[in-house]
């Protein structure tokens, strides 16, 4: 029994001492400027590539040889969404931090401390996002930080530095010159509020009335290839001429170019922010 007891010993000290040495896991804070794809996103973006090449090089080119441009349309492909959802990541967060400081003014206006008031948040915030929310892993963050003594102007600041997001570079700012300045933390936040509360419905106002404008560019965009492959499928003879000579191969690659470059400064036009 002494042997017995003295292993037990022996194996808990030793499970204790991996434990000591064990590293412990720093949490990584969100990095705004990436985006990394699922699965299911890398295979849609193949197979949009590989269909819109196919599509491409029988409109334009009558040829499969077009598939050769495969990797670096597939690059310009993933280049392109990856900044197209972190705009939309950086949008939804701003939509996300406007709830966010109106529960942190519903508490700063019942006379709890700004510090106080982020705890609260932190916890109200579950009820209405999910725990993977970016301003909910933010606001756990920030709860996280003060509890090491980090002060909330220090909290904000890293918070804005990493979203680029005007709306909160704009409240950082405001609290770090309210808590040197000594203003009154009630009306500062209630005027962000409304400040951020007025520029996403004027937001929501100007989609409103552009999304007819939208309809009409998309269908614009489908009306060019619509009509080569009308031609294509009932007049292929007149067709001809641009495929076999390399004049004709010129032309339609000038014309391909025209085509994605109207494109482009379509989405430009209707890219309206305030």
């Amino acid at each position: 029994m002494g042997k017995v007891k003295t292993l037990v010993t022996f194996n808990s000290a030793l499970t204790q001492l991996k434990c000591l040495k064990r590293p412990r896991i720093k949490k990584q804070s969100l990095n705004y400027d990436e985006y990394h794809f699922c699965l299911k996103e890398w295979a849609g973006l193949t197979a949009t590539t590989a269909g819109g090449t196919l599509v491409i090089g029988f409109l334009f080119y009558d040829s499969i040889w077009v598939l050769t441009a495969f990797i670096p349309v597939l690059l310009l492909l993933i280049k392109y969404q990856k900044q197209r959802m972190i705009k939309a990541r950086r949008q939804s967060l701003g939509r996300q931090f406007k709830d966010a400081i109106i529960l942190l003014y519903s508490f700063v206006a019942t006379g709890n401390t700004l510090e106080h008031a982020f705890r609260k948040a932190a916890r109200d915030l579950l009820l209405t996002y999910e725990s993977k929310a970016d301003i909910v892993r933010e606001f756990q963050d920030i709860t996280r930080k003060l509890d090491r003594n980090i002060t909330v102007e220090a909290c904000m600041d890293d918070f804005a530095r990493r979203s680029r997001h005007e709306d909160i570079q704009s409240f950082s700012e405001v609290i770090a010159i309210a808590n040197r300045g000594g203003g009154s933390m009630t009306a500062i936040i209630k005027n962000s509020v409304d400040t951020i509360k007025n520029k996403i419905e004027i937001e929501n106002e100007i989609s409103t009335l552009i999304s007819g404008k939208r309809n009409e560019f998309y269908l614009m965009v489908i009306i060019p290839a619509a009509v080569i492959l009308y031609m294509r499928l009932f007049s292929g003879g007149f067709m001809n001429i641009l495929y076999e000579n390399t004049g004709g191969r010129l032309l339609m690659t000038l014309c391909l170019i025209i085509y994605f470059g109207a494109i482009w400064w379509g989405n430009r036009i209707l890219d309206i922010h305030v």
